[in-house]
């Protein structure tokens, strides 16, 4: 069984990187595409080097209304932009903000997987601490 996942704000960089990371994991199927300025493209018009399988998904205007059912999603907009647009996801989805809207906000768990698994564990709201603590926190996890 594959996990159903979609991505919002994938035009970005943080977007981008997280379709990179889900095109080639084995669980995860993605098969939504969100963004603004690139709705209506495919995602091989946008990311030149998608595989093959992804290469027709086309990109949507993002609206909680009519997201397909996922198991994940990535949202991963600019700050200030997703607060009450992810406020109207189903609570049966589980929610990975990349962006900053969510950081310390009650109800959503503040982590990454890699570092801090028993605090997002359960949690379908998981805020991600960003990249300058994320590689600060993944550099420590290691020494």
């Amino acid at each position: 069984m594959s996990i159903r996942v979609g991505i919002v704000g994938i035009s970005g960089f943080g977007g981008g990187e997280a379709m990179r990371l889900i095109a080639n994991h084995p669980s995860f199927e993605l098969i939504y595409a969100a963004g603004e300025g690139s709705a209506g493209s495919r995602l091989i018009d946008r990311f030149p080097g998608v595989p093959p399988t992804l290469a027709d998904l086309v990109i949507t205007k993002w609206d909680p209304q009519t997201m397909p059912k996922l198991d994940v999603l990535f949202a991963s907009l600019p700050t200030g932009a997703s607060a009450a647009a992810l406020a109207r996801v189903p609570n049966d989805v589980k929610i990975i903000d990349i962006g900053g809207d969510h950081r310390y906000v009650e109800g959503w768990a503040y982590g990454l997987a890699d570092v801090w698994p028993s605090q997002i564990a359960g949690h379908n709201r998981i805020a991600n601490p960003g990249c300058f603590p994320a590689a600060a926190l993944t550099q420590q996890s290691v020494i």
